[in-house]
């Protein structure tokens, strides 16, 4: 969803966007159309047809748990379990209602598709995306690539979805400095 909302405020506000940095995107957003590009992966349709158990929300550590565990089928290999409890403890504690949370996604309308407009953006822009994305494959971020004019990708091996885990802070610190370094000149 962040790839989204950063693509629209690029194109529909484009003086307040200095730059993009998208992780695990699609071009247009998910919800819209894509025949040019493959579904997910038969293990990520499984996820999404079968409803897990929720927690008991007033258990704390069941909800940590809960929130953690749900991140592993879209990170496969580089799901990072301290990193993904570190992140659901910080959740729970500033969360004024998780399972409203949690549902928010699947109740927004995705809106009028945007894909066509990509060729609009014309701030710097860098793409992140794991080479074992089961939600929204890399030829993804390779589509997004190509429709924004100038972007540059950097695919990050055996990376899922979602927010790159610390083991790949080495890589991709370097890339965010040089592509922050590019909007002061």
């Amino acid at each position: 969803m962040g790839s989204a909302i950063a693509q629209l405020l690029a194109l529909d506000h484009p003086a307040q966007v200095a730059s993009l940095t998208i992780i695990s995107g699609t071009p247009g957003g998910p919800g819209h159309e894509a025949a040019d590009l493959p579904e997910m992966t038969p293990q990520m349709t499984e996820v999404f047809s079968t409803e897990p158990e929720e927690p008991d929300w007033s258990n704390r550590e069941a909800v940590i748990r809960y929130l953690s565990e749900s991140e592993r089928p879209f990170q496969g290999e580089a799901f990072d379990e301290d990193h993904q409890r570190a992140i659901a403890s910080a959740t729970v504690e500033r969360a004024q209602n998780l399972a409203a949370n949690l549902t928010n996604h699947f109740m927004m309308d995705p809106g009028s598709p945007w894909r066509q407009r990509l060729g609009e953006i014309t701030v710097p822009t860098l793409i992140l995306h794991g080479d074992a994305d089961p939600l929204f494959p890399a030829e993804h971020s390779e589509a997004l690539a190509r429709e924004i004019p100038g972007a540059q990708l950097h695919l990050l091996r055996r990376m899922g979805h979602g927010f790159p885990p610390p083991a790949y802070w080495p890589e991709i610190v370097p890339l965010l400095e040089h592509h922050f370094g590019t909007q002061t000149n």
